[in-house]
Parts: C-alpha cells; sequence; structure tokens
C-alpha cells in the first residue's frame, strides 16, 4: 500500500471513529441536563450580537460534481464513489439574492444568546462559560435545533445548502473557496491524521487568504456547518473540518449529514443567512 493510499484509508475510517465517538460523548453528556428553552425576543433586541454579513447577488451558480469529477477523485486519492456520490449531478443552480455570515457563528455572540435566553451553553464549553481563549472560535457541540434557536433569536435563519455552496465557490463553480487548486495554507485541517486527532478549532478570521469569491471565510475548515437542508430527516452539513485530512473533504461540494441531528460535535458548528 503506498503512502498515499494509507493516508486516504486513514483520513476516512479516522473521520468515522470519531465521529461516532464524539457523537455518543455530546448525546450521552445531553441526556444529563435539562435546560430552560429559549424565549421569544424581536431581532431588535439582539442588536448587541454583532454579525458582518456578505450580499450574495441574484444569478446562477454551478453547484455539485459531475460522475467524471467523481471518478478523478476516486482515482487520485483511492476513495470508494460512495463518498461523493451525493454531491452528483453537477448543474446549474439560479438563486435570489441573500446575506450570509461572512464568520461561523463564534463562542462569544453564543454566549450572549446564552445568557439573554437560558438556553443550554454548547457542551464544548464542558461548563456553563466558553474559556476566554476560544471567544473568537466558531462556537461547537450544538445541535440543529440550538443553531435553528440561536438564528430565530438574532432574527436570520440558516442558509440552505444551494446557498451555503454558492456563497462558497462563487458563480464559477471553484473546487475550493480560492480557486481551483489545493492550498493548505489557507483553511484549518489536520494534516497528520496518525499524530493526533487534529489541531482544534482556530480564530475565524485565522485565514483571510481562504476566503470565497464573495469574501465568506472558513468554508474549507476549521468546522463543518449546519444547514437548513435536509436529507430524509437528517440535516446537511457543509464544509470541511480541523478534524478532516484529505484535500477533497475541503471541497466547496462535499456534503455530509448528522442523524440524528440531536447529535452535536466539536467539529461541527453554523452560520446564519437572511
Amino acid at each position: 500500500m503506498t503512502e498515499s493510499e494509507r493516508r486516504g484509508k486513514l483520513s476516512r475510517r479516522g473521520f468515522l471513529k470519531s465521529s461516532a465517538r464524539t457523537a455518543g460523548m455530546f448525546a450521552a453528556a445531553a441526556a444529563t441536563r435539562v435546560f430552560a428553552q429559549p424565549t421569544a425576543s424581536s431581532p431588535k433586541e439582539n442588536a448587541e450580537v454583532e454579525s458582518e454579513m456578505i450580499e450574495i447577488p441574484a444569478g446562477d451558480f454551478v453547484m455539485g460534481t459531475s460522475e467524471e469529477e467523481i471518478d478523478a477523485l476516486c482515482r487520485k486519492y483511492t476513495v470508494a464513489p460512495g463518498w461523493f456520490i451525493t454531491e452528483a449531478p453537477k448543474r446549474k443552480v439560479h438563486l435570489d439574492a441573500f446575506r450570509i455570515d461572512k464568520f461561523p457563528v463564534t463562542n462569544a455572540q453564543y454566549t450572549k444568546f446564552v445568557a439573554a435566553t437560558g438556553h443550554q451553553p454548547s457542551l464544548s464549553w464542558r461548563g456553563k462559560r466558553c474559556p476566554e481563549n476560544l471567544l473568537n472560535h466558531p462556537v461547537t457541540g450544538v445541535r440543529h435545533n440550538d443553531a435553528l434557536a440561536y438564528a430565530e433569536w438574532v432574527g436570520k435563519r440558516l442558509p440552505t445548502e444551494e446557498e451555503w455552496e454558492k456563497a462558497a465557490r462563487g458563480p464559477e463553480g471553484l473546487i475550493y473557496p480560492w480557486g481551483k487548486d489545493w492550498d493548505p495554507g489557507r483553511c484549518n485541517f489536520n494534516p497528520k491524521p496518525e499524530e493526533s486527532w487534529g489541531p482544534g478549532t482556530s480564530p475565524v478570521d485565522a485565514y483571510p487568504n481562504g476566503a470565497s469569491p464573495y469574501g465568506v471565510l472558513d468554508m474549507a475548515g476549521n468546522v463543518m456547518e449546519w444547514t437548513a437542508t435536509k436529507w430524509g430527516n437528517s440535516p446537511v452539513n457543509r464544509g470541511g473540518a480541523w478534524v478532516l485530512t484529505q484535500p477533497y473533504n475541503m471541497r466547496c461540494a462535499m456534503r455530509s449529514y448528522t442523524r440524528p441531528p440531536v447529535n452535536s460535535t466539536p467539529y461541527l458548528g453554523f452560520r446564519c443567512a437572511e
């Protein structure tokens, strides 16, 4: 087995193992806690939660991955087609104009939500408060309903996966937010799976050179993100994450899902749209 083949197998095996392990750990933790549900409030009441947004214009964009591209990915990385098959077909999609957060929702922003509503804290905090040094990192350890509740509280919503992908790859359908070629210096991922689970989250503004054509950041690494789109009963996740290892996991078209939606992990966050 070549080194490339071995790393490809490690990437998939490590991701699946960590998904099962962390989902089970977080579900168990959630089962032992009872927290108040968020109270209704006007978006104007929550104006103190600042969040820079990017305007995405109306128009067509290229979404998905062609069968030829899937075949090439399978050969290059020695991965089964099933890893990519839900990205097909490659097609043009038209979207109306929308706005999307420039960054994933941070621990600092989520802290204000928890304080104002009594909603349960992030399970990644290991307590009721986020460590000071992680305030500018993306919030993780939140379930799909938690993300929906936060978005409603700030007067926004979760993006659809179509909106997320357009914001990530631009109208030309780039492979990565910054272009067609892989560049490991433009996102937070795990280049050495044989040594550790990964570096953990990074500040949301740590990789300005990884911006999409529209200027949206952190769409190729750091954390996967919840969307409003369902695949069956399971919410679709988009984006790469710090625990993932291979370039194919950082592509804008990469998609996965979380089942059940009450699961939360330390590599899954979200951003809002309107």
